[in-house]
């Protein structure tokens, strides 16, 4: 899985959203609508699978071209996370994998680079975060509701929520399977907690209650000005507990200044920024990475993570809570945040039908449990593979990895390819009121503002 640290490449929101390399919060353009079609359901044999593997022994040698939308992948982890499995589960099936990469001189080979170079792509495996922008942006979507149906793909098995935004992106149809998740979650320091005498945080605190830890946990000591709370602002509002839109699903009216929960979101995180000694001068997410990870002078961190033994959060003695609960929403943890796997229209034939007998393998059972075992968080709903997350890294041992999986998920979000939009342009507005310069008030209208404008634009092109 990637790094904890990845995330600032992810999100280092202006320079990367202009850049257009990762697909969590690039700019948008285009258009998500898909044919209206409700996937049946067929029998549940090899976990869902149905009778794939048989189907593809049988066929004539296949390349599978996947293409990731970061610049952060390597052929080298494409192979370790799924490359290797597939040829072995698929001996007839050879995996090839492109994706963005450095260009000589600066700058980076983007997907439309790709394409205008008539690059071959069968399958796009992205982030929720990345389905419009490295993916339907670019007219590649094609409903599978008909192999769905073909092959008696059992989609009951998956996650609820996660088939829900794909059909409501597909407007009814599917462009593809979830196969990986990434919520966000409280990670804290245990070696400050256990400094300066106060108690771990635990599953199913209030942000109240977090907060009141946060400002014992803000203070000086020996000359080291301690932080209390850091967070991903960026992640929190994409996975937000309150379940609020950021625009309009039909009309892309921005609904930052309209929807009170908007205004309750950021109200809420800010006062953890104006606890005397807790200050920041913007959301700036490779700032709160630097003070949790690289100093570890910050004690409690709200954000997503991606669990690796190599990645660098693990210098820092860690453990895990639930994301904190809103008091009038007592048990709603995090919106799940999925990887989906996505069969092009580029793929036809055998090509296309090899293509979905792979991603829907990725969500049987077999290649589930193992992934899970290895830290992978899956998208099915058996009890029993849930509970193996981690079995085999030993360096999860001991750690509370059930915070992980909520078990009641905020419902999904809208998401459109305004999404991302919105997001970078309340972030923008919400580094001004932690300056001193404006109110939550003043930033999510000004926000609106600039999203009324983009959307406006797009309509005049």
């Amino acid at each position: 899985m990637g790094s904890f640290m990845k995330r600032s490449g992810e999100n280092g929101m202006k320079a990367i959203a202009a850049l257009a390399i990762v697909g969590l919060l690039a700019a948008c353009t285009g258009n998500g609508a898909g044919e209206k079609k409700e996937a049946a359901n067929g029998s549940k044999k090899d976990g869902g699978a149905s009778q794939q593997t048989d189907i593809s022994a049988k066929q004539e040698p296949v390349t599978l071209t996947f293409f990731e939308p970061s610049s952060g992948q390597s052929k080298q982890l494409f192979m370790e996370q799924y490359g290797n499995a597939i040829e072995k589960k698929f001996p007839n099936v050879k995996t090839n994998f492109v994706h963005i990469t450095p260009k000589d001189g600066g700058g980076y080979v983007l997907l439309p680079d790709l394409l205008a170079a008539g690059t071959h792509i069968d399958v796009v495996f992205a982030s929720i975060g990345a389905i419009h922008s490295r993916f339907i942006d670019y007219q590649l979507q094609s409903d599978i509701t008909d192999l769905i149906t073909k092959y008696k793909f059992d989609m009951s098995r998956l996650d609820d929520t996660a088939v829900g935004l794909m059909k409501e992106i597909a407007g009814g149809g599917i462009y593809g399977l979830p196969v990986t998740n990434n919520p966000s979650v409280l990670v804290y320091n245990r070696d400050l907690f256990d400094k300066f005498g106060v108690p771990y945080p635990k599953d199913g605190m209030t942000w109240d209650e977090t907060y009141d830890i946060a400002k014992k946990m803000t203070r000086t000591d020996g000359g080291v000005n301690y932080r209390g709370f850091v967070t991903s602002f960026s992640h929190i509002a994409l996975m937000n507990q309150l379940s609020a839109n950021f625009v309009d699903r039909a009309t892309f009216k921005p609904l930052l200044s309209t929807d009170d929960k908007w205004k309750k979101h950021a109200d809420n995180l800010v006062r953890f920024f104006q606890i005397p000694g807790n200050e920041a001068k913007g959301t700036n997410l490779a700032q709160m990475n630097k003070w949790f990870i690289e100093e570890r002078i910050a004690a409690m961190y709200a954000t997503q993570v991606w669990l690796s033994p190599s990645d660098p959060l693990n210098t820092v003695n860690w453990d895990l809570a639930s994301l904190p609960e809103y008091g009038d929403l007592r048990g709603v943890g995090s919106q799940p945040y999925p990887t989906y796997f996505n069969i092009t229209n580029m793929a036809k034939g055998t090509a296309r039908d090899t293509a979905f007998q792979v991603i829907a393998w990725l969500t049987s059972d077999e290649y589930q449990m193992a992934k899970s075992k290895e830290g992978v968080l899956p998208m099915v709903k058996s009890p029993e593979i849930r509970a193996a997350f981690g079995a085999n890294m030993p360096f999860l041992k001991g750690r509370n990895v059930k915070a992980l999986m909520p078990a009641k998920p905020a419902a999904a979000s809208v998401w459109t390819k305004y999404t991302p939009v919105a997001n970078v342009a309340m972030l923008e507005q919400l580094d001004k009121v932690l300056q001193g310069q404006i109110d939550v008030n003043a930033a999510l209208r000004q926000a609106t503002e600039v999203v009324e404008k983009k959307v406006a634009e797009d309509k005049a092109k």
